[in-house]
């Protein structure tokens, strides 16, 4: 059978689901990408919206929809000034506020507001439009007139009883049929893996590694995790924990103890791998302009070193990339050895992951696929796992280099080259494959890794994160959806890749999706997975 390149998918299923079948069919140009686009899940229709709260907090959500959806270019940029609180506006320029809010008009249109629900400090909007479903969630500050404080939007969780927990067959079809039409819209590109009782049953790849030479992704090819890093971070530490070289309640300044900042150095060790450092993140306008010179987590330290808490350790819960450089930090100095050399040693050669790795982006790595980013949201960034700076989950966050970007299919994606860091870090940014992170599971369940009380510590969720249902562990997230089933994992995302590991215990499921552009590509694709799975047949 002759394939199309442009689309490039190949699939590979177990005998149980399905025979051997080869990807068919004809690809569309790449079309626009949203930076923030909406998951294919079947919902209800909705004949309504509900009314917002009448509290502060419901008006400003009222104004913040009313704006976003029929607000003019100059409203907007109003509206952000007026009620965004300052951290969150100097998190980007006002004309990229501007264009995130123009990306969530694109992507609200036609959709129908589903349901509201309020929490401390947080609102979360959920919309319907047709068979999908989006998420709006504003984190507010604690003020009696709040402000908006972040955004985070990403893919709805609603699914309709007919399609979620469908046989495993079933499922796999629906799934094949729904990637070879994301591939062909250009609305994802990039490999996906689902094992059972750790053998795999699915596997495919879809897209370009390279689009200038059209050489085509393969389930083989290498794509950047971004935060998904922070598992193996979580394991090193660990590690030394069992080995007794790390005390958890202990203070960074016992280990690192000239760190110059003296609020920081009696953060624990706990307090890092859950993000309730207040240690802060690791991405700004600095950092834009010194991107080049921080090529070793030292030189993290080194320029980050004398800033303070930015709130009492311990007694709040914010995502911050710079508490796991400091994590890796702690490696190198309790091990002896550099960061990488330690996680290849301990980590990635133990268990067979032989196609991971961290080496810079001077050097050249076969098989490592291009990243690709799109004018969704110019000059914004994505941080964080799933990804996210404030907790898991697509957040809009701070800007990179602002750039104007053709709307014209021939120039909606363009590659990430020169834009990266210098190397992935302790907080993320090295590369693997599916069938390495599914090594990676594999190994931790059966704790070859780290023994089953350590084990059991990493993954345990214990700090609420600021979205419903998802606990942060050590360098996991620990999620209980509705229907009761637990999912634990990580993801990663920046522009021009998305990845996202997902471990469901209860049904003995692995899923692994990793893209090489803009998220939620891969996000959207493990939640549409994750609820067509027959998660709760064991």
């Amino acid at each position: 059978m002759k394939l199309n390149l442009q689309q490039a998918g190949t699939i590979r299923e177990d005998r149980r689901s399905s025979q051997r079948s080869d990807l068919k069919g004809r690809a569309a140009r790449a079309l626009l990408l949203s930076l923030v686009g909406l998951l294919g899940l079947a919902v209800a229709a909705q004949t309504a919206e509900p009314e917002m709260p009448k509290t502060p907090a419901g008006e400003l959500a009222r104004q913040f929809m009313q704006v976003a959806r029929k607000g003019t270019p100059e409203e907007k940029a109003s509206f952000a000034k007026e009620h965004y609180s300052q951290r969150f506006l100097e998190f980007a320029s006002t004309q990229d506020h501007v264009r995130m809010l123009n990306q969530l008009s694109n992507d609200l249109k036609g959709a129908d507001l589903a349901a509201i629900k309020s929490a401390d400090n947080s609102m979360d909007l959920d919309f319907v439009r047709g068979d999908t479903a989006l998420s709006v969630k504003l984190v507010l500050t604690a003020d009696r007139e709040p402000r908006i404080d972040g955004l985070m939007v990403g893919p709805g969780e609603a699914v309709a009883a007919a399609t979620a927990n469908a046989s495993e067959t079933e499922a796999f079809a629906t799934v094949r049929t729904e990637l070879e039409k994301r591939a062909a819209d250009d609305k994802f590109s990039g490999a996906v893996l689902i094992a059972k009782d750790g053998q795999m049953v699915f596997e495919g790849a879809y897209g370009y590694a390279e689009r200038e030479q059209r050489i085509t992704n393969t389930v083989d090819t290498k794509f950047r995790f971004g935060s998904m890093g922070k598992m193996f971070t979580a394991v090193g530490v660990l590690q030394l924990v069992q080995a007794g070289k790390i005390n958890l309640d202990a203070p960074i300044a016992k280990y690192l103890p000239d760190y110059p900042n003296q609020g920081v150095a009696a953060v624990t060790v706990a307090q890092l791998l859950t993000h309730r450092g207040g240690t802060g993140d690791i991405f700004s306008p600095e950092y834009e302009a010194h991107r080049e010179e921080l090529q070793e987590l030292k030189d993290y330290v080194a320029f980050y070193g004398k800033r303070g808490v930015q709130f009492q350790p311990g007694s709040d819960w914010d995502y911050s990339n710079y508490g796991f450089i400091l994590l890796g930090r702690i490696i190198e100095v309790v091990s002896g050895q550099t960061y990488y050399d330690y996680v290849r040693d301990h980590i990635f050669q133990p268990v067979g992951m032989n196609s991971t790795g961290n080496l810079p982006e001077d050097q050249h790595v076969p098989g490592l696929s291009v990243g690709y980013t799109g004018p969704g949201g110019p000059g914004l960034r994505l941080i964080g796992p799933g990804p996210g700076s404030n907790g898991p989950g697509p957040r809009l966050a701070g800007p990179a280099p602002a750039e104007e970007h053709s709307t014209s299919s021939k120039a909606a994606l363009r590659p990430t080259t020169g834009s990266l860091p210098y190397r992935g870090t302790s907080a993320g940014g090295g590369y693997s494959t599916v069938g390495d992170l599914l090594r990676f599971a594999n190994a931790l369940i059966s704790h070859q890794l780290l023994n089953a009380h350590y084990t059991e510590l990493l993954i345990t969720g214990k700090v609420a994160t600021r979205r419903p249902g998802i606990k942060y562990g050590f360098g996991f997230e620990d999620e209980l959806a509705k229907d009761g089933v637990r999912c634990l994992g990580h993801g990663g995302g920046s522009p021009g890749m998305n990845g996202r590991l997902s471990v469901f215990p209860g049904a003995n499921y692995v899923v692994v999706v990793l893209a090489n552009i803009d998220p939620p590509a891969a996000d959207e694709v493990a939640r549409f997975i994750r609820d067509r799975l027959p998660l709760k047949s064991r």
